[in-house]
This record gives structure tokens, sequence and C-alpha cells, in this order.
């Protein structure tokens, strides 16, 4: 009864402390999440703003090339005196110059006050009409006279283009109208200016730029999901990509849009920023609209050839949602690895119980049956007692081992949260600690099942050279960023093509190779491992210089396919030799001790042996000094 009772309230205290851990965990979780998501939050903002400022950096260049090409063109058509109205050459020099500013045109005119020439290359005559009346309309004989002795270049939009103009004087010479530029090397000359004749004819070169094949080319270029506007300094959208910006800057009085979509907070910041862009201010300002939207606005002003002034202004929307689904996607991290810990830690739980339970019914029922005499009980009792102090140390290491790759699990969530950027950096550890908690749960149930006598063994032929050389590239992989041992593969196979076929389950003898493996690379320090495959008949003498353990007068013809792996570390301490295939037992004070001793009935499964020694030092062998350190090895038959 006070077994029972005792049994009992270790499994309680057990499941209460597995209780408590979790718990513990999940409210740190949720304070991490809450912080996390803040976090995030601002280098969301952040990598909006450098992104913007990105753009900013390079595109008002773009923005000037394009534009200064077109005025050059139209600056080079007014030195051109020789050009004559209403004739075929006007025509081809205004072709010139439509064909030279890269499809960022619509055409390039001149009007004299009665008609207007265009480039040939413009073949809309209802635009035509359009553009003849508006620059009639704009332009009176007095005011064109004025603009020419004033020498200064304008634009003026419309027609949803941009209209640059340059004023020139016209003269009579040979019956034709000549066009003489005011613009010489921007300046007008005194002599020039003197024989001006009041009475003189004026004329206008324009050009009609395509503001929407500029904006394209421009919105092309631009980062992200962010959108661009060209304003000039009167307010006039001249293009835009952004149906926020257009519907922000209706001319209504009362506009309906921003009523329906900002709060009262967002409505003053939209009421000043047609002010602030007109002023020639660069700022950059954030608008959040009723969906959770969040509006990156950064502006400033363009100078194009110190006469046009215009303003660029870049729009980067963020939807908040994105920002969840990153969060989700961290989240869903974390919550497996918990997911993951509660199941070791149930397992572990479950299987300590059960191991305790069967060895304390065997007690039992020995007691009961043979009537143990007192000698006997004593030394049952005595193991017993070391079973239990092995199960002890065993749940230290099994948590010394669940907790390494738990915390470095939890260690580098914490470096995502910090460097979001190197997200992708961090997958690999993450999967090497999950699969080393893997690998420790698999352990446990592999333990389960030769204890319940249902370890399944499910043969077939394959190559052990190819599966232990597949094996090794694999151990390294996984662990070149912590190991630097290298390992020297020596196959002694007869055979031509060195293979060395066995009939066995290749998924049991690769976990038995791997655990080798592990073993020789967790002892050694920056060296050599060697490793030797080779075969053999069932001389027991051979194999008794191997194993020790082997009958010297029983042969058979059985063909053995041998797996030897030698380290350089410590070697094997005296006291845990005799057991060093039992459960719990460990070389170190790292690992669960389960390795060997499921490796063990593997290879006994398969009516193979294993052993483990340690080596002997200073003999020279193939010109090396073996040092100190343990040889494992096994043999299973092969085909």
């Amino acid at each position: 009864m006070l077994s029972k009772f005792l049994r009992f309230n270790t499994i309680t205290i057990m499941i209460i402390l597995a209780t408590v851990f979790l718990v513990g965990i999940s409210i740190f979780s949720y304070f991490f999440f809450i912080q996390f998501a803040n976090n995030l939050r601002d280098v969301a903002i952040q990598n909006i703003q450098e992104n913007t400022k990105s753009n900013l950096f390079f595109l008002p260049f773009v923005i000037s090339d394009k534009l200064n090409q077109i005025i050059t063109n139209l600056r080079i058509l007014s030195n051109m005196e020789y050009a004559l109205i209403n004739t075929t050459k006007s025509v081809n020099l205004l072709n010139l110059a439509q064909e030279s500013s890269q499809n960022f045109t619509l055409m390039f005119g001149l009007y004299n006050g009665d008609q207007v020439i265009k480039s040939s290359s413009f073949k809309n005559p209802e635009m035509i009409n359009k553009i003849s009346n508006t620059i009639s309309q704009i332009f009176s004989t007095e005011k064109l006279k004025k603009l020419a002795f004033s020498h200064k270049s304008f634009y003026s939009p419309s027609l949803s283009s941009i209209f640059f103009f340059h004023p020139f004087l016209i003269k009579e010479e040979s019956d034709n109208l000549v066009k003489k530029s005011l613009y010489q090397n921007n300046t007008l000359s005194a002599n020039s200016e003197q024989k001006i004749d009041m009475g003189q004819k004026t004329g206008i070169l324009f050009v009609v730029v395509n503001s929407s094949q500029i904006g394209q080319s421009i919105q092309n270029l631009v980062k992200n999901e962010s959108h661009i506007s060209l304003i000039d300094n009167n307010g006039t959208i001249l293009y835009s990509s952004d149906n926020v910006l257009k519907n922000i800057f209706k001319n209504d009085e009362k506009n309906k849009y921003i009523e329906n979509n900002f709060d009262e907070e967002n409505q003053r910041i939209i009421n000043n920023l047609k002010n602030s862009i007109i002023s020639g201010k660069t700022q950059s300002l954030f608008l959040s609209d009723i969906q959770n939207k969040l509006f990156t606005l950064t502006y400033a002003t363009l100078n194009i050839d110190d006469v046009y002034k215009f303003n660029f202004l870049i729009n980067t929307p963020y939807n908040i949602d994105d920002m969840e689904k990153t969060i989700s996607q961290r989240q869903t991290i974390i919550i497996s690895t918990l997911i993951i810990t509660g199941i070791v830690i149930f397992v572990l739980i479950t299987i300590i119980s059960i191991l305790n339970f069967n060895l304390k019914r065997k007690v039992e029922e020995r007691t009961r049956d043979l009537k143990i005499s007192e000698e006997f009980q004593k030394e049952l009792n005595k193991k017993l007692v070391q079973n239990n102090q092995l199960q002890k140390e065993f749940i230290n290491i099994a948590a010394h081992e669940l907790r390494t790759p738990t915390q470095s699990i939890i260690g580098y969530i914490e470096m995502m949260k910090n460097f979001p950027e190197n997200y992708q950096k961090y997958i690999g550890p993450l999967e090497r600690n999950s699969d080393r908690l893997y690998r420790l749960t698999q352990d446990i149930l592999d333990v389960a099942r030769i204890e319940s006598n249902t370890l399944k063994i499910e043969k077939e032929k394959f190559d052990l050279v190819q599966l232990v050389e597949d094996t090794v590239s694999d151990f390294s992989d996984r662990n070149k960023n912590t190991r630097k041992n290298i390992f020297k593969i020596t196959n002694n196979s007869t055979r031509e093509d060195k293979s060395i076929f066995v009939n066995a389950d290749k998924r049991r003898i690769e976990q038995v190779v791997y655990n080798l493996i592990s073993n020789a690379d967790k002892f050694t320090n920056n060296d050599t491992i060697f490793i030797n495959l080779s075969t053999t008949t069932g001389n027991y003498k051979m194999i008794n210089k191997v194993t020790k353990d082997a009958d010297k007068t029983q042969q058979d013809d059985t063909q053995y396919a041998f797996f030897t792996i030698k380290d350089s570390g410590g070697g094997i301490d005296n006291e845990i030799l005799p057991r060093l295939f039992e459960k719990f037992a460990s070389r170190s004070e790292v690992g669960t001790g389960l390795g060997l001793y499921i490796s063990k009935n593997i290879i006994e499964a398969h009516k193979g042996k294993i052993w483990g020694k340690n080596n002997n030092t200073d003999i020279k062998k193939q010109n090396l000094i073996e040092k100190k350190g343990a040889e494992f090895g096994f043999m299973i038959p092969s085909s």
C-alpha cells in the first residue's frame, strides 16, 4: 500500500510540475506576442520610411532627366534662325525634336498668332483643334509681345497634358516669316534689345508633354506597392497612379471621400497637406483610414532647369492585416514548439511510469511466487534502488537534453523578433533543434517497444557501404556549424565494386550507425574518426579478436558484415564498461544513455553482435599513433 501511495504521489507531482511549466510558458508567450506585435509595427513603419527615402533619392533625377531633355529640344528650336514658318523645313525640325523625346511628348509646334504649325507625327485632328483653341485663348497678341520681351519660359497644364512654352519674335524676310529667339545663352543682348520693334510679330514655341507616359515609366521604377504623383505649384495633379490621392485632391468644397474614410485627426492632416506640398516643404507623414490601412506620404519639391517647379509625392500603403499574418507565422513556430515540448514531457512521464510500474510488478510477482530468500530479496532491492537511481539520473539527463534544444529554439525565436530581416537564417537551427527533440522522443518510444517486445524488423537487401557513406554525409551536413571532426572511411570489401550487401532492416541499421557516429563525434575534439567496413566468414577466432566474447570453438559458414568506428576521446570509464549497453548507461553527463541500449537490441534482432572497448595507446599503425579513445562495432549476416 505504501509503495502504491508513493508511486501515485510521484506521478502526481510530475504532472503538477509539467502543468506549471506549460502554464508558465503560455503566460510568457502571451506577453511575448504583445511586445512582438508592437515591435513589428515599429519595424514595418521604419522599413516603409527607408524604402520611401530610397525612392526619393533617385526618382527626382529620373524625372529631371526626362523633362530637361524635352526643354532642351524646345530651346534648340528657339535658336534655329532659319526655320521658316509654313514650310516643310519647319515641320521637319519639329519632327526631329519629336523623335528625340522618346515618345514622352505628344507633339512639338509653334504658334504665330494666326495658326498652329505642328510635328507631322501627331495625327489626331480633334486634339489639334483643341490645342489651337487653347493656345489662342491663352495668348492674345499683346500678351505674346509682353512674354516675348520678358524672355521667360513658362508652362501651363491643359488637356490632361503639360504645355511648355517658349516665346520668340518673328519678322518678315524674303516674303517668309522667320523666327528670332530672344534667348541667346539664356540672356538678352543689349544690341538686340535696342533693335526690337514693338510692332513686330510674336510667336510661341510649345511642346505638349504626355504626362501619363512619363508618370507610368517612373511608376515602373518604384519599389514595393508605392504610388507616385506629380503636382504643379498650383496644386494641379499632372499625373497620379494613386486613387486615394486623386480623391483627396478633388476640388469639391466638401469632400465626401475624406469624411467617409478618415477620422477627425487624419482629416486635419489632410486639410494641411495641399498647402504644405505647394509651399515646397519636404516632409513625411502618416495617414490611417477607418479600415486600418496605413499610408506613408513623402513629398519634395522638384526644380526643372531652375525655371519650372513641380512637387513629387510618393504614397506607400501598408495593410496592418499583413503584420497580423506575419505575427501568426511566428506564433505558429512557438506554438509548435510548446506542443512538441508538452508531448515530450507527457511521453517521458508515461514511459517512466510504465517502466516503474512494470518493474515493481515483476518484483511483487517474484516475491509471491518464488518466496525469495532474504539475500536474494536484498539483492533485488539493491537493483531496484540502482534502477531508481538510474531513472532519476535519466530524468535529469532527459530534462537537460530537452531543455537544451528548447532553449535554443526560444533563443532563435528571440533573434527573429530582433532581426526579422534575417528570418530565413534561423530556419536551419530551428529545424536541427526540432529534429533533436524528435530523435529523443523516438528513442523513448523505441525503449517502450523493446520492453513490450513489439520492436518490428522489416528486412530488405541493401549496400551497407552506401548506407554508411550517406549517414556520415548527412551527419556532417547537420552538424557542420558545431563540429570540426573528420570522418575517414576504409572499405576492405573483397568485391570488385567494394559493395557489402546485407539483408536487414535498412532504417534500423541506419539508426545504429547514426548512434555510433554521433557518440564518436561527441567524444572527439578536432580530430579524425576512423570507420572500417569489411566482411568475413564465421571464423570465430577472428571474430573473437574483435568482440572478445565469442565462442572460440564454434564455427560456421555464415558471411558477416563488419562495421567498426574509433574515436580519440577519453575512452570508456571502467565503471560504465560492464553495463555499457544497459538502459540509462551513459559515457558522459550528456545524453540519455538509451542509444547503445536500443542499438544492441536492434543488432541482436538481426542475429548479430555489438561491442564496445577502449583503444590501446601508443601503438603505431598505418604510420599513425592511435590515441586513447574507444572503439565500437557490430556485425550482422551479409547476403
